[in-house]
């Protein structure tokens, strides 16, 4: 029998914390936190396979620990779930930036919040098992698929998991435009996602890869694409 996957849920309200392990123990290990530091140290010793992060905590707020979370070596690839009562856009935008890889908000239907984790899940461990060292390189820059990690030339450079793929499905595009709705199916694979969150990510891209041989362009009124010198 396969082991269960192991979530970290990270929630302030005992009450949340209750009703999530409630709702996920017959098909997970839950392992719970009540606050960031907690949260951090446990993503450090239990390595769950996916944390579901209250964006309120004490102390830090979730988009903080977020950022933590994707700066460690040993947690900066766990999926993460960022829970909230509903946002505007640019709260969205804010949250996704800070490396979260989905959003959900409260109340939340909980088969669709165990189809979403399952997606997250079964997506990492796919990469996992499927691609053991598979690189791709462009120029100077070369991308590991199994570490997720990119170097241009001998400097590594952090890139949330959202961007990371976003650079991905470009590179494997080769030098073809992928549009805005290809990209958006591609990596975030949910309806709704508006194309400002798309091209606030590709900016940031572009602050983090200035020293990349090869230009990421804007194709107004279509998408992006990796242009060669």
């Amino acid at each position: 029998m396969a082991l269960k996957k192991r979530i970290l849920v990270a929630q302030l309200k005992e009450k949340s914390r209750a009703l999530l392990q409630d709702l996920l123990v017959s098909s997970y290990n839950v392992v719970l936190a009540s606050s960031g530091e907690e949260t951090l140290q446990l993503a450090r010793e239990e390595k769950p396979d996916l944390i579901l992060l209250d964006m309120f905590l004490p102390r830090e707020n979730g988009l903080q620990i977020c950022k933590f979370l994707r700066k460690s070596t040993s947690t900066k690839n766990i999926p993460i779930i960022i829970l909230s009562d509903p946002m505007g856009t640019s709260d969205r935008v804010a949250a996704l930036e800070s490396g979260a890889d989905d959003l959900i908000s409260k109340p939340f239907d909980p088969d669709e919040l165990i189809a979403r984790i399952n997606c997250k899940i079964g997506r990492f461990s796919s990469l996992l098992s499927v691609t053991p060292v598979t690189e791709i390189e462009r120029g100077n820059l070369r991308m590991n698929l199994l570490t997720r990690q990119i170097r241009i030339g001998q400097d590594h450079v952090y890139l949330t998991g959202i961007e990371f793929d976003i650079v991905r499905s470009l590179l494997e595009a080769k030098s073809f435009v992928r549009s805005r709705k290809q990209l958006i199916d591609d990596v975030w694979n949910e309806v709704g996602v508006p194309a400002r969150i798309l091209d606030s990510h590709i900016l940031a891209i572009r602050r983090k890869l200035t020293k990349f041989d090869r230009s990421i362009e804007t194709v107004y009124g279509n998408g992006y694409v990796i242009r060669d010198p």
